[in-house]
């Protein structure tokens, strides 16, 4: 992978004035203006870096361009019936795919502050040119002797002089997919046609990978990134999210692979059907064969029909208990310890509603000790460091990475359906009248649930990192479809 142009070099303005030039008149003419060369990052090895206060920031250019490599196999067998089947396995694997629209590279390693623990409050020697920086480094512990120290903070960064070395859409993501898709699909004949097509899939990515940005490899609305369909996949939108950019990135940053995970939109089980059928009811047709006023009204009408199932996608865990207190410098993930859905399957639609997820299946980062998690609430209240620091399970990271696989939302049905016919005037003249209805079986798909760990308080009130007031891990209070709709159009073709 590519790298950042040295902080030591300086980043010159190439147009100091471009931005900067008065107006001008009609009269006068248009002035001319230098624009950048096009295709200079080409020519040279540009890195894109700009600065911003105490920021340094830019797109990495990778050592390759993004790729995508596509396989598939495919057989097909035509029935009787004017049936045609045909089933296929499609794969693809992505590489160098860009991610992250911001990753901070100028962060304390986890691995570091895992040895130094609490101690990375304290102060460590640091070159004499670092006085000052921050307000944080300076002659703290040895004022006689000169030496320059600034808090863990700081001097354990890899770039200490950055407030932040921000990395924009970096070039090390990757995708597997794998799929087996069968088809049936009846051409026309006796007044009936349909398709029925069943997908089997994986998708796999790296962290951030669901990035808006990351997708389209292009410009983005900085005020509401998570526009689109992506936007409304769990985990998927990146930037100006609720959770503070918790879903899609990692924990840490120096070991990604860790992180790969479900896509946003893995959904491995879709099964869609279509149909269309012309009702019997017209001259010629078996059931009603006449002509005239007869055939006019109820001749030639057909019926259309598009139901649609498919699992819910992967949603992403946090400890928000855990993860507000001190320990949020370190992890907001939690450990997964059984199967988010077990128990599911027994409990009545009210009780799926108020508990989705099987709570017990999470833990906090540091275990299911529940007297381990009141010691360590204790600890953090009463500023005892000495003794949290002797603690080995308080310093390490969640395992539930992005998307547990049985941490999946309610999957969705649906189903559409329509009658139409044309009332013919003439060869070209006709009139098409229409009658929808979405949602026709007014079937309620449940929504998005709370995907934010925690238990209720202990029987006495107990309170801790894990058990909070207003717990509402797993509860489900919205809808992902709208109630039935009906809609009757007319439209007149001359």
């Amino acid at each position: 992978m590519g790298s950042y142009v040295p902080v030591s070099t300086p980043l010159v303005d190439p147009y100091p004035n471009y931005l900067e030039q008065g107006g001008w008149t009609l009269s006068g003419g248009a002035p001319s203006i230098q624009f950048p060369d096009l295709v200079a990052n080409r020519k040279n090895d540009f890195q894109y870096v700009g600065v911003s206060g105490g920021n340094i920031y830019g797109f990495i250019k990778g050592d390759k361009d993004p790729y995508l490599q596509q396989w598939n196999f495919s057989v097909q067998r035509e029935l009787p019936g004017n049936i045609l089947v045909s089933a296929a396995y499609v794969g693809s694997h992505g590489s160098h795919l860009l991610t992250d629209e911001f990753r901070n590279t100028n962060q304390v390693p986890k691995s570091e502050y895992a040895r130094v623990r609490s101690h990375i409050n304290d102060y460590y020697p640091v070159d004499s040119s670092f006085d000052g920086l921050w307000g944080d480094c300076g002659q703290h512990d040895l004022p006689a002797s000169n030496q320059v120290s600034c808090s863990g903070w700081y001097a354990l960064q890899p770039y200490p002089f950055w407030w932040s070395v921000q990395s924009l859409l970096s070039p090390d993501g990757i995708s597997k997919y794998h799929s087996g898709q069968l088809r049936v699909e009846k051409r026309y004949s006796q007044g009936l046609n349909f398709i029925a097509a069943y997908t089997y899939s994986k998708n796999i990515v790296s962290a951030g990978l669901g990035a808006l940005v990351g997708n389209t490899i292009g410009p983005t609305t900085l005020g509401n990134r998570g526009v689109g369909r992506i936007g409304w996949i769990p985990g998927a939108g990146m930037g100006g999210a609720a959770d503070g950019f918790r879903h899609t990135t990692a924990d840490d940053v120096y070991n990604l692979r860790r992180y790969d995970a479900l896509s946003p939109d893995d959904t491995p089980h879709v099964f869609n059907i279509a149909s269309t059928y012309e009702l019997p009811f017209e001259k010629g047709r078996e059931w009603v064969n006449s002509s005239g006023v007869t055939n006019a009204i109820i001749g030639g009408w057909k019926f259309t029909q598009n139901w649609n199932f498919q699992s819910g996608v992967p949603m992403f865990f946090d400890t928000m208990a855990a993860c507000d207190g001190a320990y949020g410098s370190l992890s907001c993930r939690p450990n997964v310890v059984g199967d988010l859905s077990a128990g599911r399957s027994s409990k009545t639609l009210q009780q799926r509603q108020q508990q989705w997820y099987n709570a017990s299946a999470l833990c906090a980062p540091w275990g299911c000790d529940q007297a381990l998690t009141t010691q360590l609430w204790d600890l953090y209240n009463n500023g005892d460091y000495a003794t949290l620091d002797t603690i080995d399970a308080n310093w390490q990271l969640g395992n539930s990475g992005l998307r547990p696989p049985s941490g999946r939302i309610p999957g969705y049905w649906n189903a559409d359906m329509s009658l139409a016919k044309d009332f013919r005037f003439s060869e070209s003249k006709f009139l098409n009248f229409r009658w929808d209805v979405f949602n026709a079986l007014n079937h309620q798909n449940l929504g998005v649930p709370d995907n934010h760990w925690c238990l209720p308080p202990g029987p006495n009130g107990e309170l801790d990192y894990v058990r909070s007031f207003g717990c509402s891990f797993g509860q489900i209070t919205n809808v992902q479809t709208d109630p039935r709709g009906v809609q009757f159009s007319l439209k007149f073709v001359w």
